[in-house]
């Protein structure tokens, strides 16, 4: 049986509550999206299933965002 831990994210307004990975969104809408995924592992990676891809609850990847503290400063920034 495969393992569905890394299914679910964590509720935020309530810890005990566990969703589906679909609503990861829920954390970018209440503007807790803070780091990014790191490329080099997702550009090695073998696993068909990941994609080397480490979700956390603790700011969404693991690497900084660098000189933005959210995705919606990011956003704002962009430039056509």
């Amino acid at each position: 049986m495969k393992d569905l831990k890394g299914l679910f994210v964590q509720g935020t307004d309530s810890p005990e509550t566990s969703y589906v990975g679909h609503f990861s969104w829920i954390y970018l809408f209440k503007n807790q999206v803070t780091k990014v995924q790191d490329r080099d592992i997702i550009a090695s990676a073998q696993d068909q299933e990941t994609y080397g891809i480490v979700p956390t609850n603790d700011g969404g990847g693991s690497l900084s965002a660098g000189e933005y503290s959210n995705l919606f400063d990011w956003l704002n920034d962009q430039k056509k």
